[in-house]
């Protein structure tokens, strides 16, 4: 399943794409620089 996490480098959306990532194809958008490579950043 392919997910698009908004907020992707705050508390939650990290904890969400570290989570996710093994089992589904995650991207990740935020204002704020991405550090995580759990998932695709846009």
């Amino acid at each position: 399943m392919k997910i698009l996490i908004t907020g992707s480098s705050g508390m939650l959306g990290q904890a969400l794409c570290a989570k996710l990532a093994d089992r589904h194809e995650v991207i990740g958008i935020d204002i704020k620089e991405v550090r995580r490579t759990d998932c695709k950043i846009l």
